[in-house]
Parts: C-alpha cells; sequence; structure tokens
C-alpha cells in the first residue's frame, strides 16, 4: 500500500503532529514554516537579504518566507501531495510591510538574529489581531487557497484548531510568547481559524482549552503551544481515526497513549464551500420562484464610489429607459422581500407605471457586495442567486470598477461625512459594517456574481473611463443594455464627469489624511484584485497600484 504524502504549511504544531503519524502509512514530502501568508501572497523582498542563520533549517525557513516560497513549492509538489496539513501559529508575531510592499513574517529567528532592526526605513510592523493585520492577512489566505485549489485539487485538506495550552501538565500555568498569554491569543486565533478554515476549503480538526496541555519536557522546550504528547495523540485520532504512536515515552510504538484518544473521525477531506454557499442561496427545494414579469430587464449592480449615481442620472436621462428611484431600495438583496406580495406589488407597480420605456433598470451598489459574513462584513444575503432565480435569463446585469484602494478612501471619507464613522477612526477599524474595503473584493464578488448568473451576463465598465471621457462612458453602458448611443446636444455639458464639492470633506481630509503605511497596505490588500480585473479587461491596471499616484489622488478633496 502506497504511503499518504503530507505536505505541511505551519509551525511545529503540524510538524509534531506529524511526527505522532503511523510513519508505515505517512511520509513528510514538504515542510513549510515562518512564512505567513502575508507573505506567501506578495512579492519576494528584494530590498533587504535574510539573515545569515546557523541552523540550516531555520536558514531554510527564513529563505524561504524572503522568497515567498509557498507559490513555487504548492506546484512542485502538487501531484506528490494527498494531504496538506496547516496551522497558524507562525502568524503570531505578525508581519512586516516593506516600503516597497513585499512583506517580512516577524519569526522568533527575525527577533532574535537582529535582522529586525536592520529593516528598511518606513517599514510597518501590522500586529498579529490587528485590523490592518487581519483584513490583509485574509485576503492572503484566501490566495493561498486558491492556489492549492488549483494545483492540488485531489488533496484533503486539514487545518489545525489547537488552542494555546494555559496550564502544562504539570498543573503550573504557562509562560507568555512574547508578552501575550494564552488567555490572551486564544480569542484572537479563533476568528483566524473560522477565515481559514473557509480560505482553504479545510476539515477543521479541533481541541477546546480544556484538552490541551503543554508540557515541559517537550523537545523544543515549554511554550503554550509546545504540547503534552497526549494531545497530539488524540488530533492524530482525530485526523485519521485510527491510532498514533508515542515518540516521546518509552512505550513508544503505534497504539501508545490512546486511551486519551477521542472516538475515530473520518479522513480529511475538502469541503466545497462554494457549493454549500450555493446552497443555502438557492431557493427551498421544492419551489419554483415566479420571476419578476414586468419589472427591471438590467441591473446596475455597483460597485460603491464608483459612478453609479452619475450613470443612474444619465440612463434615465435616456428617452427609452427608465430608472427605479433610489427610493425602492435593494429589494433584490432579500429574498423575504421580493416574495413579499406587498413590497413585490408595490415594486412592479413602479415599473408599470413607467410608460413604454424598452429597458427599466435599478441601481443599487449593495447588489454587487457579496459576504459570507467576517470580521470586517456583516452576513449578507445572496443577491446574485435571487437575481438569478426572479430577473429574466438573458438581463444584462453592469458593474463599474473603480480603483479599490481609491474607492475604499472615497467611501470612507463619504462615512465620515454622512456621521457614520467619527473623525480620525483608522480605515481598518472603520471597515466594520459599511462595506468600506469588503466591497473591494471584486474577484471574489464577481467570481460568485459568474457562478451563480454566467460571466456573459456581467458587462464590466471602468471608472477610469468616466473621468477619461464621460460620453464615451455612457455610450458603453448603453450599448452593454442594446440601447443606442444619445444624440449629441448642447446639453452635453452635463455629461462632465462627478466632482465631490463638499467642502465637509475636504476640510477633514486636509486635517486627517491617510498615512503612506496605510495606503501601502491597502495596495497590497487589492494587488491580487486589481491583477484580476486587469486580466478580466485585457487594460493595463498598473496606476491602480501606483502609491504615489493614489496618495496624491486621495489629497484631492474632489475626488
Amino acid at each position: 500500500m502506497s504511503k499518504t504524502r503530507v505536505f505541511i504549511y505551519g509551525s511545529c504544531v503540524s510538524r509534531d503532529t506529524f511526527e505522532h503519524l503511523d510513519p508505515a502509512r505517512f511520509v513528510l514530502d514538504q515542510y513549510v514554516a515562518r512564512q505567513s501568508a502575508l507573505s506567501a501572497y506578495t512579492r519576494p523582498v528584494t530590498l533587504i537579504d535574510p539573515p545569515t542563520l546557523e541552523s540550516p533549517f531555520q536558514q531554510r525557513m527564513v529563505a524561504g518566507d524572503f522568497a515567498s516560497s509557498l507559490q513555487v513549492l504548492i506546484p512542485e509538489a502538487a501531484a506528490r501531495t494527498d494531504l496538506v496539513l496547516v496551522d497558524l501559529t507562525d502568524e503570531r508575531l505578525g508581519a512586516y510591510v516593506l516600503p516597497d510592499g513585499s512583506v517580512v513574517t516577524r519569526s522568533t529567528e527575525l527577533i532574535q538574529s537582529g535582522a529586525e532592526q536592520q529593516l528598511p526605513a518606513g517599514s510597518q510592523h501590522l500586529a498579529f489581531g490587528s485590523d490592518q493585520h487581519f483584513q490583509y492577512w485574509s485576503q492572503g489566505i484566501a490566495a493561498v487557497g486558491e492556489l492549492i485549489r488549483h494545483h492540488m485539487p485531489q488533496a484533503a485538506v486539514a487545518l489545525l484548531d489547537i488552542p494555546w495550552a494555559e496550564r502544562s501538565e504539570t498543573g503550573a500555568s504557562t509562560p507568555d510568547s512574547f508578552g501575550v498569554s494564552a488567555a490572551e491569543a486564544n480569542p484572537v486565533l479563533r476568528a483566524y481559524v473560522q477565515v481559514a478554515a473557509q480560505a482553504l476549503g479545510a476539515q477543521v480538526v479541533s481541541l477546546q482549552p480544556d484538552e490541551v496541555a503543554s508540557s515541559p519536557n517537550h523537545p523544543w522546550g515549554e511554550a503554550p503551544f509546545h504540547y503534552a504528547e497526549d494531545v497530539y495523540l488524540r488530533v492524530v485520532k482525530m485526523l485519521t481515526g485510527t491510532a498514533g504512536r508515542a515518540v516521546w515515552r518509552a512505550d513508544d510504538g503505534p497504539g501508545a497513549g490512546t486511551s486519551t484518544a477521542s472516538g475515530a473521525r473520518r479522513s480529511p477531506t475538502r469541503t466545497s464551500t462554494r457549493a454549500s454557499h450555493a446552497a443555502r442561496g438557492g431557493s427551498d427545494a421544492g419551489t419554483s420562484p415566479r420571476k419578476l414579469e414586468g419589472g427591471p430587464n438590467f441591473l446596475l449592480l455597483g460597485a460603491q464610489r464608483a459612478g453609479t449615481a452619475w450613470l443612474e442620472q444619465h440612463l434615465s436621462a435616456h428617452p427609452d429607459v427608465f430608472m427605479a428611484p433610489i427610493s425602492q431600495g435593494p429589494i433584490l438583496s432579500g429574498r423575504k422581500r421580493i416574495e413579499n406580495p406587498k413590497s413585490r406589488a408595490a415594486y412592479l407597480k413602479v415599473f408599470a407605471d413607467a410608460g413604454q420605456q424598452r429597458w427599466r433598470g435599478q441601481r443599487s451598489f449593495l447588489y454587487f457586495w457579496t459576504s459570507e459574513g467576517d470580521r470586517f462584513d456583516p452576513r449578507r444575503e445572496d443577491s446574485a442567486a435571487i437575481v438569478r432565480d426572479y430577473l429574466p435569463d438573458d438581463a444584462p446585469l453592469l458593474v463599474s470598477l473603480r480603483d479599490p484602494v481609491s474607492r475604499a478612501i472615497s467611501a470612507y471619507w463619504h462615512a465620515v461625512v454622512l456621521g457614520k464613522v467619527a473623525a480620525g477612526t483608522s480605515i481598518f477599524e472603520a471597515a466594520g459594517t459599511r462595506g468600506i474595503l469588503g466591497i473591494g473584493a471584486y474577484e471574489r464578488h464577481y467570481r460568485h456574481w459568474a457562478s451563480m448568473v454566467g460571466a456573459d451576463r456581467l458587462k464590466v465598465l471602468l471608472h477610469d473611463d468616466l473621468v477619461a471621457d464621460p460620453r464615451g462612458f455612457l455610450t458603453q453602458a448603453l450599448g452593454a443594455i442594446g440601447a443606442p448611443a444619445p444624440e449629441h446636444s448642447a446639453s452635453d455639458k452635463a455629461l462632465a464627469a462627478p466632482v465631490n464639492r463638499n467642502a465637509t470633506a475636504a476640510i477633514m481630509r486636509a486635517a486627517s489624511p491617510l498615512s503612506a503605511a496605510e495606503l501601502r497596505v491597502l495596495v497590497e490588500l487589492y494587488r491580487a484584485d486589481v491583477d484580476f480585473v486587469q486580466e478580466l479587461t485585457g487594460r493595463d491596471l498598473s496606476h491602480w497600484t501606483d502609491v504615489d499616484r493614489i496618495a496624491q489622488a486621495a489629497a484631492d478633496p474632489r475626488r
């Protein structure tokens, strides 16, 4: 029988768990440690060389972090890998974003070698658990998940969710790790595990805090994540359904220590988060949703702060186009609303009273925004599934996309001016419930909509074109729904690109501008989304990641 080949992406927690697997059944193929998901999905570090370390293993791991080696090692090991074993312990010290946007993991080796003190001026530490780190890291772990799914579709993924031990097996309190206690670390880790489980499509192997203890006799010394051997044996039993082997006891051998192991569970299998999401978003089994006959035959989905209000205004001025008033609200963002007889009838009456215009539309930036709920975005009902079920199957869906960093900044100041966010609040702290950052996850939103309604129905426009050529932008939008371009007239002056003339916003921007470090983090946060839109449209969007240009635009009160 061939052995199960294991790829470890994690720390000693995964490596020590592997040591307790039966060597007759499992073999280690690759081990990547000391590499945050932030580092793994960004560009290699070129501004500074990795430190020179005595340990060959530590040297290899830290050099891999500087090289963002996970991007290469996953494809290399893809054909050989049966199981990917992941833990998040190496995230605990945060990471540094260097001036060019590359990332270095803050590892014990970086600290103890003194290399941390040699990082380039302007490097920013993103502390584990901070809003900036969590949001940026969430993008990173999502990219890692996509990498695994693309190259290792046959491999199972298991995420070890083992809380830090508050006490050792002797009953003594465990020492802090760099000033952080187990009681402080565990609630923070829980949020990261939830995001990682979804991003990786992983089976999560979880223990409760009262089920773990550290060991003062652990080979690597005592720490809250250096566990007693019974903990590893319990994890192996949960992971494989069979007994592990004790390797640090005199009674070494398969089956040792099984008295503490919990009941057998199935081997790890990848769950389909996309399938489960679609199942939640679809209509109840056995029902057939009634199409909105006489309702909209096209939608303007968003994105927020990307020219949708301007586009709605000028589409409604076209003699053959009717746009439902904004007062109708985003009725298609809630299945209960569209199925309620009164709200459904009132919605359809708006279009019935509109006259004979051939094209009937509605705008809401809330439609394009998809979220299953996390620390920065509330869980949102699946508008894409609702549109699929209730609108005509050929209804075009327009999406206007703006440089996501500038869009987020514009949304932030809009919320400040409206009094929804207190002036002086960090853009990362303000992200909570208003989609300030989440709406810019263009790839996630687009892919979900495409999976629900088909990519051919999604008509992507770029805010850049609105700024450069308003008439051309309007003509693109009309062409996307099949309507003729407007005739030139003396009123063309009204087609000027939108300008923010809010004096309050101008004063606030000048008094409390975003820092250069915040802008760099935002650029890296959205880099994968920019690359996606660039590939989708075939346009050169390199200026969307130009920090200097974005900083200049961010200071412009008209934006």
